[in-house]
């Protein structure tokens, strides 16, 4: 609708000054006439009447913007000038010419209602100036009819012209309606292909976002994976160290034992030797001297005893420390199982009975030093009665009736620590087999580990794999989007 307006206002504007222009030269050239002529009164008119048609022209187009009033204001102004003309200089066949021309410059704008204006003001002028002047009257009021029906034919053809006019304007502007529809539907269709094209740029700069953070997502998934492999075989060194150390008990163990039935031979044969000398408490003044001899070796063994009972000790501790760190490896496997999910359920289990085994190896060795402990304070017990009676055998004079309680005393002793080796040596055995156990748990944890190490190192390759894929992913979305993005680019520029 904008565009038909804008051109029926410049086809305005171009007629209006067309008009002017034409008028003006009619005028200028009428004036010039005239004055050569000598008839100044008519000079003045024609140059008033130019005068007057340039100012309105102005002002209805600079001033007051109503170009439409323009040309029913030439038509007015022009047929008074012919009524004046008539008037004042006594027409003639030169207002017959004027009027001829003034029918075509009401034609000229193409308005039915100026034309007919034009039309019957016209020929009003034109039966006035043949039958009421004076000038030329008889060769105009003879030449009437012709002049008449030459201005009805000029009016006719001027009317057809007016008609086809119309009717190719209303099609043009049926036309440019087409046209501005047609392009208001355009716009709308590149509006429409615009917010598509910013959506498609959204979605795929979302898109790139999270491909660009999967990517991300994906290394640190990817270091984390190498740190669990990286902790599997530290585990799986440590596991070997454990089991190392549990063959290592295992042989001590084996060597305890045999020290343990040692020294339970050695509390048998002491025990013989306590029994025999209750049996002879009688001879004890006489055999005092071997007596003490062999009260030497005994001690002798004690303190062997002693030593043994020390480094079984020492031995029950590395035990413990052994099941702490067992504990702790347990401890520390069932959190990477549970880390790894449905792969490690497997791995938690193996975990959790290792956990179990170090827990009661922990206990037994706790138990296997309390008892050696007592077996330490019981061995401390026999050293300060065996001093007792080196004391008693020094002062055998003084204390030879006591000997024999003091020997029935030693045989009891002997009988209890006979009866705790015996236990220690139960407990022993049953360390050892556990230790043995404990060896077998850690080579099969091991072998675990380093299965789930593999499939760890499988799986890292596989993500650094993917990884690869969605950078290229990636890098492919930015290229797609700077695709898209010149394409919208190119497309505003193509509008505009």
């Amino acid at each position: 609708m904008h565009a038909v307006q804008h051109l029926l206002q410049q086809d305005l504007k171009t007629k209006n000054t067309l008009a002017l222009i034409l008028f003006s030269i009619s005028l200028a050239a009428g004036g010039s006439l005239t004055f050569v002529q000598g008839e100044m009164g008519a000079a003045l008119l024609y140059g008033g009447l130019l005068l007057l048609l340039v100012s309105l022209y102005g002002l209805f187009r600079f001033l007051m913007d109503k170009e439409h009033v323009f040309p029913y204001s030439l038509i007015v102004i022009a047929y008074l000038f012919i009524a004046v003309y008539i008037s004042l200089l006594d027409g003639g066949t030169a207002v017959v010419s004027i009027l001829f021309f003034l029918l075509f410059l009401s034609t000229l704008h193409m308005y039915p209602f100026l034309f007919c204006i034009g039309f019957i003001a016209g020929g009003a002028g034109l039966y006035f100036n043949s039958f009421y002047t004076t000038a030329e009257a008889a060769v105009l009021q003879e030449n009437f009819p012709s002049l008449l029906l030459a201005y009805i034919l000029a009016g006719a053809l001027a009317s057809g012209l007016i008609y086809l006019n119309r009717k190719q304007m209303r099609q043009l502007e049926s036309l440019l309606l087409e046209s501005e529809k047609l392009s208001h539907e355009k716009a709308q269709e590149h509006l429409r292909l615009q917010e598509n094209v910013n959506k498609m740029i959204g979605n795929i700069s979302t898109v790139n976002h999270s491909v660009q953070d999967n990517v991300k997502s994906q290394a640190d998934i990817t270091a984390a994976i190498a740190e669990i492999a990286a902790g599997s075989s530290t585990q799986s060194e440590k596991i070997s160290s454990i089991s190392a150390h549990a063959q290592h008990t295992a042989t001590q163990m084996a060597t305890l034992r045999e020290e343990t039935t040692s020294i339970s031979g050695d509390f048998m044969h002491a025990n013989e030797l306590a029994q025999s000398g209750s049996a002879h408490a009688a001879e004890l003044a006489e055999n005092m001297t071997g007596l003490q001899q062999e009260i030497g070796s005994l001690n002798e063994a004690f303190h062997e005893l002693t030593e043994k009972i020390a480094e079984t000790d020492t031995f029950s501790q590395a035990i413990i420390q052994v099941s702490e760190q067992t504990n702790l490896l347990a401890l520390n496997a069932s959190i990477e199982a549970a880390r790894a999910g449905e792969a490690g359920k497997g791995f938690s289990v193996v975990a959790d009975e290792i956990r179990k085994l170090a827990e009661t190896t922990s206990d037994t060795a706790e138990k296997i030093t309390a008892n050696l402990n007592q077996v330490n304070r019981t061995n401390q017990a026999a050293v300060e009665k065996m001093q007792t009676s080196n004391t008693m055998v020094a002062s055998q004079d003084e204390k030879t009736s006591k000997v024999h309680e003091a020997f029935e005393t030693f045989s009891s002793l002997v009988d209890s620590l006979n009866e705790k080796v015996s236990s220690f040596d139960e407990l022993a055995a049953t360390v050892q087999n556990q230790s043995r156990e404990v060896d077998a748990s850690t080579e099969e944890l091991a072998a675990i580990i380093e299965e789930a190490s593999a499939g760890i190192e499988e799986v890292s390759a596989t993500m650094e794999n993917v990884s690869k894929q969605n950078e290229q992913i990636g890098s492919d979305m930015k290229d797609t989007e700077a695709v898209v993005t010149q394409l919208t680019t190119a497309e505003e520029t193509s509008a505009s």
